[in-house]
């Protein structure tokens, strides 16, 4: 039954776009295209909070259950915070813009880095290292050659950001380290969400993993 009416929306939706393309344009009068466009738009925000109202996935309409609910006040243990930084050649350690993991996403990197490469022999996390070093330098070298916005892909800055927003560290040139990064380190942080909303210092890191191509 939900997929039924989940069909009749998704059908009604392809159905009003069509009808709002094709007769706007040959309404006899201005009030006609008005109550042409108000219908279409009062029945997109109807498709839309259906979902919301009755609780219920209705494909491509969606609640977003996955993402209901407060964040815990304790980040850390559960859900574990990660951060990777990169480092340069002075040992200093270096934000690493989200952009650079493309294709993949900060929350897919972490999610294996806390559950998957934990499980890897020695010699397989270090050439895990070295292939996530490499894709973090080749990223810097393109940012700081073509400018930041090339790591968004063809449409730059017009391109749209993953789900999960997170702030650009390389806005322009200048911001992107000039110097090739020869090291990685991945550290678990434990902070509070109260406290760091007054602070975003108090933030507590545990080193987890660390890598350099340096002898």
């Amino acid at each position: 039954m939900v997929n039924l009416v989940a069909g009749f929306l998704f059908a009604g939706l392809v159905g009003a776009a069509l009808v709002f393309l094709i007769f706007r344009g040959r309404m006899r009068s201005e009030a006609a295209e008005r109550r042409l466009t108000t219908g279409f738009i009062v029945y997109c925000l109807v498709a839309s909070f259906s979902p919301i109202l009755l609780q219920r996935d209705l494909w491509p309409f969606s609640s977003w259950a996955l993402m209901v609910g407060a964040a815990p006040a304790a980040i850390g243990d559960d859900p574990q915070g990660l951060l990777v930084v990169a480092v340069d050649a002075d040992g200093g350690e270096q934000a690493i813009d989200y952009r650079a993991w493309r294709p993949f996403s900060v929350e897919e990197i972490h999610a294996w880095l806390r559950q998957q490469f934990p499980q890897l022999d020695a010699d397989a996390q270090r050439q895990s290292a070295i292939y996530l070093l490499a894709r973090v330098n080749a990223a810097r070298a393109l940012a700081r050659g073509k400018g930041p916005a090339a790591l968004n892909g063809w449409l730059g800055w017009f391109s749209a950001p993953f789900h999960q927003l997170h702030t650009v560290v390389w806005r322009k040139p200048a911001d992107v380290p000039a110097q090739p990064f020869v090291g990685l380190r991945v550290y678990r942080e434990f902070w509070n969400f109260e406290a760091r909303r007054t602070n975003r210092s108090l933030t507590h890191r545990s080193l987890l993993y660390q890598f350099s191509v340096a002898p």
